[in-house]
């Protein structure tokens, strides 16, 4: 959330509500940014927006060894990933590797 942080808004410890940006209070923005506590209650972050590509890979791993102790066959995960992704709007890829 720090990197596209454009502006926050925070009550300071006397209760004045103020507004942190590169250009107002910058020593605060940059408090803020940098992960720092201790200077008041946000209330309020205003983001800047990222444009993701059409493709974005995210994954998940799976490391036990599956059928062992209660956790699923190889067979029910592959089917559980089909049912689940079946009914998810066109557009959605997914992969499923198990070795």
């Amino acid at each position: 959330m720090c990197d596209s942080a454009v502006q926050y808004k925070v009550v300071l410890a006397d209760g004045t509500l103020v507004t942190a940006t590169e250009d107002i209070n910058k020593d605060l923005f940059k408090g803020l940014k940098g992960g720092g506590g201790n200077f008041g209650v946000l209330v309020e972050a205003t983001l800047k927006m990222v444009k993701l590509p059409r493709k974005v890979f995210g994954g998940q791993r799976v490391s036990f060894p599956l059928g062992f102790m209660g956790q699923p066959s190889r067979a029910k995960l592959l089917q559980n990933h089909a049912d689940f992704f079946s009914g998810i709007d066109s557009g959605v890829v997914s992969y499923c590797v198990s070795a």
